[in-house]
């Protein structure tokens, strides 16, 4: 039980990420942020310890809201007489008496929930005072774990709250649980929207709020006063509403809610908690009219938070495509208006707050920069993640833990200054899925600045560069395309897939198959293999049933060393986003790699897996760096190799008559490390891309074809035995490749063309299938493309792995997925 704390501080004497007051005068001259006036004239904010709970209190000329800090929920809003009318109780076991009142209550999950006011069940938020005036309070909320945030604005009228983020898969609710007039008493009323007639307290209502001027509101009236409690969604939607007394001690009414189930799923939305001075059920709904237009106009936080979120999305667009100046960025990095210098170590200099920048252009490209800039929480370096600590006199502090020894814990904030604590004054301790870093910090940056301080971050590299990542610079793209990042923090990516629903299948070499979801990275992977992961070996392809998802199979290729290192591919069954718990089938079993050695026999895996036009699985794996194989039919290796959907071989395959057992699913012989290939939807074309020896090749998939490799290095074959490429380049790596039949809303220049990409070079070409012999340039500056996948929509979808083969210098958590899309 938290000790209650009598004293009440102003809100200017505490720092930025200190969440006992989330941001100072001090914060806010450093990040040129406006500060709170010294003299309150209308609005006021200030810190207050309220039953041994850590608030925010922020006084309005027409009501008083404390704002728990930990719980991101309203835990009292009083009146001007003093009436609380939500009278939250920390007081374990109160129940409806006490720990389940609140608002906005909106998530409830059985460990736990968020913004609400701090009981046993209540995850920790990460809280900001993000700007403070006589006329508005904005504070912003974000769940410990990433997942969940929210904006809180107080006026002069309400207290509007904005749900900005949410997982993908989750619902929510906004409940209002309270005390009307300070207590619930049978004489208590309600009145909602589309009906003038009120209603005493424990008449419940089950079914949609009919909506008025576009909003559905519902009000709380105690008859001994002459005043209610309105609630107010900002949109008049079609979803079930219910209210309920519990217990005689409190209102439960939520929006969105049906029984336990929470039904609000999109963000942003906007609600409002507001006194009105009257109890006439006539002018009631003029009033809360003229409130939420208020509300509205003053507030806008939903219209707020998509302009700063497009303000974002230009800095990106802007920073992908332009090339920046270095040493004005350099500048910039040790400024005072971006204070990166400040948390972060270059060459021995600045503050060791966040991780050494020495070597990050090494490690991101320049996509994955300018996430971590803009959305700092998105990907954070294990060790730098914020911890709350809540101490016993009721005291939040957050920071980095430098060291805990001989019962003492040193803590580092935002400034690199240290906080020291006893261990034994710790109630509680939360690592929060947070960066230290604000985000929004560089929003005041113009988009040269900002560009120029990520083209210094690229320069920011030691030693030789490897294959391809050596690229750094914009992405260069024809007029009228733009270039967006979809998910970052990826693994050694290697393949990936794009549903008809807009999922995007991505293979992990560790094993993960992720699927990315209305543009979220979930935390879930679809399925978690057993490979062994090693230079090229591990999880390497995935397809997905023609009929996806009304056919719920998913395939996948990968390498295990049980009992021996080989090929699998296998066939898993669908459950929304995860595979069915034991539904593998393993369809084919590849060679034992060791029978065949090779110069780097974990090398030349391949991995490509597609369906062909005629509903078979079509199959390319590599020699391993052995060669022979590949023109062995007593080897899988080297091989497009042609099955049927449950794993069973076509009786029609090319090469029945010389093969036995596994070897007759072998469909073409020669090639080397067939890395993928595609087949185009509408005339069953495959083009094959084979990573050469001297030369690149774009090979046609033909039935029965031998590609020559080894006896024919790579290039025009000097016999008619050996079938040559469409499409050759000197040696570098080529990679991803697709058909661009569903690119539209494209120029007709490049509809129906084959686009390709290479590791090395980091560009994507494309190629007419009618004259395949010249490819066209299309974009350049992507670091170590592996995949290229069309969209149904028309966009293209890029995998950038931006790492090399996992061997001990390998780096976890660099790979991005790009999408490129076309704008008139």
């Amino acid at each position: 039980m938290l000790r209650h704390a009598s004293h009440t501080s102003s809100l200017t004497i505490l720092p930025l990420l200190c969440l006992a007051s989330q941001l100072s005068v001090f914060a806010q001259q450093e990040h040129g942020i406006a500060p709170v006036p010294s003299v309150v004239l209308e609005l006021n904010v200030k810190d207050e310890s309220a039953d041994g709970i850590e608030c925010f209190r922020i006084t309005t000329p027409t009501a008083t809201y404390l704002l728990d800090k930990l719980g991101a929920g309203l835990s009292s809003m009083l009146d001007s007489q003093g009436h609380d009318w939500i009278s939250f109780s920390p007081l374990p076991g109160s129940g409806s008496a006490g720990e389940y009142r609140g608002f906005p209550n909106a998530v409830f999950k059985e460990q736990g929930s968020y913004f609400h006011p701090r009981n046993v069940s209540t995850d920790s938020a990460l809280m900001i005072v993000e700007s403070a005036t006589t006329e508005r309070v904005v504070i912003s909320a974000t769940a410990s774990n990433g997942q969940w945030a929210g904006v809180y604005t107080f006026t002069a009228s309400a207290c509007t709250f904005t749900l900005t983020k949410k997982p993908a898969d989750h619902n929510y609710w906004v409940l209002y649980e309270g005390t009307p007039g300070g207590s619930l008493d049978t004489d208590d009323w309600w009145i909602s929207s589309g009906s003038a007639i009120k209603s005493l307290v424990n008449t419940k209502h089950e079914g949609d709020l009919r909506g008025d001027s576009g909003v559905e509101w519902i009000a709380f009236g105690d008859k001994q006063l002459d005043r209610v409690l309105a609630l107010i969604h900002h949109e008049d939607d079609e979803l079930p509403d219910r209210y309920y007394p519990m217990e005689s001690n409190m209102t439960v009414f939520g929006f969105g809610r049906n029984g336990m189930q929470k039904h609000l799923e999109s963000v942003p939305q906007s609600f409002s908690i507001a006194f009105i001075d009257t109890s006439d059920s006539a002018q009631i709904p003029v009033r809360i009219g003229t409130l939420a237009a208020d509300a509205s106009n003053t507030s806008n936080q939903a219209a707020e938070l998509m302009g700063i979120t497009q303000r974002r999305k230009a800095l990106e667009q802007y920073a992908l495509t332009q090339p920046g100046d270095a040493p004005r960025g350099k500048q910039l990095f040790a400024s005072e208006r971006t204070k990166c210098s400040t948390c972060h170590v270059v060459q021995g200099e600045g503050g060791a707050v966040g991780p050494d920048l020495s070597v990050i252009g090494g490690k991101f490209d320049r996509p994955h920069l300018i996430e971590s800039l803009l959305s700092p929480s998105q990907q954070i370096v294990e060790g730098y993640r914020t911890q709350l600590i809540l101490t016993r006199d009721g005291i939040v502090h957050s920071g980095i833990v430098r060291s805990e020894v001989d019962g003492s814990l040193k803590l580092v904030d935002a400034y690199n200054r240290e906080i020291s604590l006893a261990t034994t004054d710790i109630e509680q301790r939360t690592i929060a899925n947070v960066s230290l870093m604000p985000q929004g910090l560089l929003d005041p940056l113009s988009p040269q600045e900002f560009t120029d301080l990520v083209a210094y971050l690229e320069t920011l590299q030691s030693g030789n560069a490897k294959f391809g990542s050596g690229l750094a610079g914009p992405v260069t793209l024809p007029a009228g395309f733009e270039i967006s990042t979809v998910a970052t923090g990826l693994s050694g990516v290697t393949a990936m897939e794009v549903a008809a629903d807009g999922r995007v299948f991505i293979c992990e070499q560790n094993g993960s198959l992720r699927v990315v979801k209305d543009g979220i990275l979930l935390d879930q992977p679809f399925v978690a293999l057993d490979v062994e992961h090693n230079w090229e070996r591990g999880l390497i392809g995935v397809t997905l049933d023609p009929a996806f998802p009304d056919t719920p199979w998913v395939y996948v290729v990968y390498v295990t060393d049980q009992p021996y290192s080989h090929h699998r591919v296998s066939r898993f069954a669908a459950v929304g986003d995860v595979a069915v718990a034991g539904s593998e089938k393993i369809l084919l079993v590849g060679d034992d790699q060791k029978l065949f050695g090779g110069n780097v026999p974990a090398g030349h895996q391949g991995g490509g897996i597609h369906f062909g036009r005629d509903g078979k699985i079509y199959v390319g794996l590599g020699e391993q760096t052995a060669g022979v194989p590949a023109q062995s039919f007593n080897a899988l290796q080297g091989k497009i190799l042609r099955i049927n959907a449950d794993g069973s071989i076509p009786r029609d395959n090319p090469f029945m008559g010389r093969t036995n057992g596994k070897y007759q699913s072998i469909w073409a012989i020669g090639c080397r490390n067939p890395f993928t290939f595609a087949v185009r939807k509408t005339t069953g074309e495959m083009f094959i891309n084979d990573v050469g020896g001297k030369f690149e090749e774009v090979n046609l998939g033909i039935a029965g074809a031998n590609y020559g490799w080894p006896d024919i290095e790579h290039g025009t074959p000097g016999t008619d035995a050996v079938t040559g490429p469409i499409h050759q380049y000197p040696q570098a790596s080529i990679s991803g490749g697709d058909f661009s039949d569903t690119a539209v809303d494209w120029p007709s220049a490049y509809r129906g063309k084959y686009f390709f990409a290479d590791f090395v070079h980091g560009w994507i070409k494309m190629l007419d299938p009618l004259a395949p012999e010249r490819a066209i340039d299309f974009a350049q500056g992507i670091r170590r493309p592996v995949d290229l996948r069309f969209a149904r929509d028309g966009s293209l979808y890029v995998l950038v792995r931006n790492a090399w083969v996992v061997d001990q210098k390998f780096e976890e958590n660099t790979g991005s997925l790009l999408r490129i899309s076309y704008h008139q």
